[in-house]
């Protein structure tokens, strides 16, 4: 029974009639791309207003000649990327790997990610103009950090 508010559907999760065909087309080029081309490899999004893949990667002949040869009937779009998945993942690993100093520092972190487009990692907290100066003395500016407001996890 259909009541004001509620979804038409039942038990139905509403997805775009291509997200299965997208789904296995992302996993048949992460599944190698992760691999054989780590070095190089930023990430995907399903673009499925578009019926398209994006993929990030830093400019790379080899990559892009499996890519187009592999999937030359999919509609692949190829962008290029700053940093690979493996310098963003170093530099949210050091983070990560520094909360408690962090936290000594007053300088709560919420959240850290590396952005899928390759262009830098994203940290969230409190304190943004301080940890914005901070993070960029501690680690450089080889790998943009962007520092945006978000409140740090709690605990239940």
């Amino acid at each position: 029974e259909w009541l004001p508010g509620q979804p038409w559907y039942r038990g139905a999760t509403p997805q775009p009639a291509n997200q299965e065909a997208l789904d296995a087309l992302a996993g048949r080029v992460q599944s190698v791309a992760t691999t054989r081309f780590a070095a190089v490899y930023t990430g995907l999004e399903l673009r499925s207003e578009q019926d398209r893949l994006r993929v990030y990667r830093v400019p790379s002949s080899a990559f892009d000649t499996w890519l187009t040869g592999a999937f030359k009937d999919a509609c692949i779009e190829v962008v290029d990327a700053a940093h690979s998945a493996p310098e963003l993942n170093a530099l949210t690993d050091r983070i990560t790997g520094d909360l408690a100093y962090w936290q000594s520092q007053h300088i709560p972190i919420g959240t850290v990610s590396p952005r899928v487009d390759g262009s830098g990692v994203d940290v969230t907290t409190t304190e943004v103009a301080r940890a914005s100066a901070a993070l960029v003395q501690r680690y450089g500016t080889a790998v943009p950090i962007n520092v945006e407001y978000g409140a740090p996890p709690t605990v239940s």
